[in-house]
């Protein structure tokens, strides 16, 4: 399954300094050392430029992607838009207060304002108490019926959020291989900048759908670390077949993703995970794959609502 919005190669742009020897006397080696970090630090100031434009290792963003826009929080938010996302975390203004450390009159004064511009108050509840409450739950949830159609080690879903993709803790659902049970220690918080290639923004940045196992993981182009598939979060250690599956929303300038749903090291019936024999290049099924659309897409008309209420998703 391959998505037609496909994103073209982009150049790779490379700033490397030249290793330079240079025999200098005692009385001077201070001064040109200071001159080495100077044009040490003006080379890494116009490597960041282009980092920051959003100039990629070999992709560039997908097409929708507009660097700008998606880096920019919002800058305006209602009253009745700011009760909703209250009563969408469960909270009372009370709660809230509290979380805030600030009064339930002053939440109440928030509420009853029109347009504003958000303070630093508020928009630290719109992206840590909010965020927490109303986005983590529901994906917490959505790993375990995404587990029950595709039995996997771990399942993760990874949002976007400006230019990054985010794990929010209990968005990977790690499988208890002994006890045959979701391990209730939750993940910790993992960003991967949509700029880098890897083998979690790959599908994200080109519309493509990855299905590996063995060394075929090693040997795609987006994977960094290309002689070990060793991670710890597995219970034997390795990775033997992942799934990722990404999901996209229309804009006018192209298909803007919105999250992924991740699959890694299958099960079979038994709970064991399975080993990729030679020859085979891919242990998820091609069931597997329409499963897993049908899933991500799902999951994206659930949580793209409130991924814009919060800001999250422009």
């Amino acid at each position: 399954m391959k998505n037609k919005h496909a994103i073209p190669d982009a150049v790779l742009v490379n700033l490397p300094m030249p290793a330079v020897v240079i025999q200098k006397p005692a009385r001077t080696q201070r001064a040109f050392f200071v001159g080495i970090m100077g044009l040490a630090v003006s080379v890494r100031a116009q490597f960041m430029r282009f980092w920051n434009m959003g100039i990629s290792a070999r992709r560039t963003p997908c097409a929708g992607f507009d660097q700008e826009q998606t880096e920019r929080r919002r800058a305006t938010m209602t009253g009745k838009e700011f009760a909703e996302l209250r009563r969408k975390a469960d909270m009372t203004q009370a709660d809230i207060a509290t979380a805030l450390n600030l009064t339930a009159r002053t939440i109440s004064h928030w509420e009853a304002n029109q347009d504003r511009v958000l303070s630093a108050i508020e928009e630290g509840a719109v992206y840590d108490v909010f965020r927490s409450k109303i986005i983590e739950g529901q994906v917490s949830e959505m790993c375990d019926v995404a587990f029950a159609a595709i039995p996997s080690e771990v399942v993760s879903i990874w949002v976007m959020e400006r230019a990054e993709c985010v794990l929010l803790p209990g968005a990977s659902r790690i499988h208890d291989l002994v006890r045959n049970a979701r391990y209730n220690v939750p993940s910790i918080m993992c960003v991967s900048p949509l700029v880098i290639e890897s083998l979690t923004t790959y599908p994200l940045r080109t519309g493509e759908l990855l299905n590996l196992s063995g060394n075929k993981i090693l040997d795609h182009p987006a994977k960094k670390y290309k002689k070990s598939r060793a991670a710890q979060h597995f219970a034997g250690g390795i990775c033997e077949s992942l799934l990722h599956m990404p999901a996209f929303t229309p804009s006018p300038h192209g298909p803007l993703p919105v999250l992924l749903l991740s699959f890694e090291n299958k099960l079979d019936k038994q709970n064991h995970v399975l080993i990729c024999q030679p020859g085979n290049t891919s242990l998820y099924t091609k069931e597997d794959e329409e499963k897993a659309y049908k899933l991500v897409i799902g999951f994206r008309d659930r949580l793209l609502p409130d991924l814009r209420l919060l800001g999250m998703f422009d």
